[in-house]
């Protein structure tokens, strides 16, 4: 009697034990399946934050100041309300999905955003497809880049989809009274291989203080970022017109950056230097160094452009981005340069 009571509450137990776990997986797939479902979802502009807290007049002040119009000020900082709001409430964008097609994302770009910011599911999920309508080659933005060379200047690439890539460089002498293509920097840093030759100016032609900058900025239907380095440095004649003889000296480096949508800047290193002097065979350098993250709600990967590099990035991953500049210690191969770490 005893084993029959035995066998009968194992019996039970199994039984038990299967219907557990059966509820625990429906359970767990609602929960996923709720995570994947927009149709409760519910933003106010005026009062929900954005990332780090910002609210959106917060936000449209900072990209304002970046250099964007109104139009896109209101965009970004609307986009990085929704993208910090589909996290806190703990809600996925599976980007394999989605409605639309490229010929509508490609031609309705302006409908197609304000869709989003309405919280259409398929607008939301289409707007990480405008990185797949990106027809502008590296080879086409590398001739575009060398038309800078010997010069301080501006060059925006423009991609179908409303994307765009900016790269903004000078380097410019300071009033008195203020006292070759590569395949990596000349002094090594954190990026490795994985640079891009923005512009190389021609050089300076006289002793002084000059101050360089390199801005580099990005931006598409699911994010925007800006990096700034600004390079302070001397060039010291020693009382030779003989450049060979002439010196460099660093001064300071500063730096800046924004980041806006589903990119955000986790962490900035924004003053980085290497070597205090340099000869007339020898750099110094300068960079700023941004750790970028891709919000977690991002179920896919996506692939950024920064200048002419591109790399893939999904959900929840990390990746620094540079701006560098390098200077030798005659002031003749003034060098800026873009340069990513993953």
């Amino acid at each position: 009697m005893a084993r029959k009571y035995v066998e009968i509450f194992l019996l039970f137990l199994i039984v038990s034990m299967v219907f557990s776990n059966s509820v625990f997986a429906e359970s767990s797939n609602d929960v996923v399946n709720q995570a994947y479902d927009l149709s409760d979802l519910k933003i106010n502009y005026d009062l929900d934050l954005g990332h780090h807290g910002k609210t959106k007049s917060e936000l449209i002040s900072q990209f304002l100041n970046d250099g964007l119009t109104e139009k896109e000020a209101e965009y970004y900082a609307k986009l990085d309300i929704l993208a910090n709001q589909l996290t806190l409430k703990g809600k996925k964008i599976d980007i394999s999905k989605g409605e639309l097609t490229k010929e509508y994302i490609v031609t309705h770009q302006d409908e197609l955003r304000e869709r989003a910011l309405n919280l259409d599911e398929d607008a939301i999920v289409s707007l990480f497809h405008t990185n797949l309508a990106l027809t502008t080659s590296k080879d086409e933005i590398s001739r575009e880049l060398k038309k800078m060379d010997g010069t301080s200047g501006v060059v925006t690439f423009k991609y179908p989809d409303g994307s765009s890539s900016r790269v903004e460089t000078s380097t410019i002498k300071v009033d008195d009274r203020l006292d070759y293509e590569t395949n990596g920097t000349i002094i090594s840093g954190p990026w490795g291989d994985n640079i891009d030759l923005v512009n190389q100016e021609a050089g300076v032609s006289s002793s002084g203080t000059y101050v360089a900058k390199t801005d580099l900025s990005f931006k598409g239907s699911t994010h925007y970022g800006k990096i700034n380095d600004t390079y302070t440095f001397q060039i010291l004649n020693n009382g030779s017109t003989d450049m060979s003889k002439w010196t460099g000296k660093y001064i300071s480096d500063t730096g800046a950056s924004s980041g806006g949508g589903f990119v955000l800047i986790d962490t900035e290193y924004l003053s980085n230097h290497q070597r205090e002097t340099a000869t007339a065979s020898t750099y110094m350098q300068g960079y700023t160094d941004v750790l970028y993250r891709m919000e977690s709600s991002v179920s896919g990967s996506i692939t950024l452009y920064y200048a002419s590099l591109s790399f893939s990035v999904t959900g929840g991953s990390y990746w620094h981005e540079y701006a560098i500049y390098e200077v030798d210690g005659d002031g003749q191969t003034p060098i800026h340069m873009a340069g990513y770490f993953k």
